[in-house]
């Protein structure tokens, strides 16, 4: 679906895309906003990240999930039909500083096996090499430490293997008239590009969030960007990789938390199974 983008080192640019859940009068809405991040590496990735916010929804007859992150390595987006928010804490974080909750990404799972609305670990992605807070693990299911991403992602090395690895889209997927249609007009000329062009597909389609979307097949990402156009944070990281990859340009999903409920006066930043989000990280 294109060639690997070649491993530089400039001042280039990354776009964050913020998808931002709000509550009004009128009910739940998504609003999207973007801004420019500069960033100097080595074909490190830039996160296009999907946030994930705390709303009650009332509940729909369809199969139930739990918020939390399971550590298994696989994320099945369309299992689920709805989504229950659960406020059982999973671990604490000891800061030095005070803290901005919405700039706190804590990295659980790195998933770049692509099989549509499902996503895999196949292999353990080099650890950051980042100062690290010292966390206490509350949750026993929480099976390792979430690593705290630092506000630029180190270089990683890019070759040819994972080049195929980051690149793979499933030949239903790609050969859906639904997602053919969506690609239209995407730009495709660099990453920075190509988010801003989808940011504004997506802020311009009627696309909302919600916790109870209802269930998708594995391979139906062309029914989600087509005609249901809401889900949760899984539904739009697993979706916006695939467009990605489909336009040319690597990309994988990553699982864990963003946030947490922040006491000044201990400095301890708790991380509640609510918190888990995914999101998505594009080669620059």
């Amino acid at each position: 679906v294109g060639s690997p983008i070649s491993p530089r080192l400039d001042g280039s640019w990354g776009l964050r895309l913020a998808f931002t859940v709000v509550w009004d009068p009128q009910g739940v809405r998504l609003e999207l906003k973007a801004s420019l991040v500069s960033m100097l590496r080595l074909a490190a990735p830039v996160s296009l990240m999907i946030l994930l916010y705390s709303l009650v929804l009332p509940a729909r007859e369809d199969l139930e999930s739990v918020s939390g992150f399971s550590g298994t390595g696989i994320l099945e987006a369309g299992a689920f039909g709805r989504v229950r928010l659960s406020p059982q804490p999973t671990f604490r974080a000891h800061m030095e500083a005070p803290v901005v909750l919405r700039n706190l990404y804590w990295r659980g799972d790195v998933l770049e096996e692509n099989a549509g609305f499902t996503w895999r670990r196949v292999r353990m992605v080099p650890a950051l090499k980042t100062p690290q807070p010292q966390l206490e693990i509350l949750d026993p299911a929480l099976n390792r430490a979430p690593a705290l991403e630092p506000a630029e992602l180190p270089p990683e090395p890019f070759d040819v293997e994972m080049s195929q690895l980051l690149m793979a889209v499933p030949r239903t997927i790609a050969a859906d008239p639904a997602v053919k249609a969506f690609l239209q007009g995407l730009d495709a000329s660099s990453t920075p590009a190509a988010l801003t062009s989808l940011w504004e597909k997506l802020a311009e389609g009627g696309f909302s969030y919600t916790l109870r979307p209802g269930r998708f097949g594995r391979l139906q990402v062309g029914k989600f960007l087509s005609e249901a156009r809401a889900g949760f944070c899984e539904h739009y990281a697993a979706a916006a990789a695939n467009v990605l990859r489909a336009i040319g340009i690597p990309a994988r999903v990553v699982v864990g938390f963003r946030g947490g409920s922040w006491n000044p006066w201990t400095r301890i930043l708790t991380v509640r199974a609510l918190h888990a989000h995914a999101w998505v990280e594009a080669w620059d």
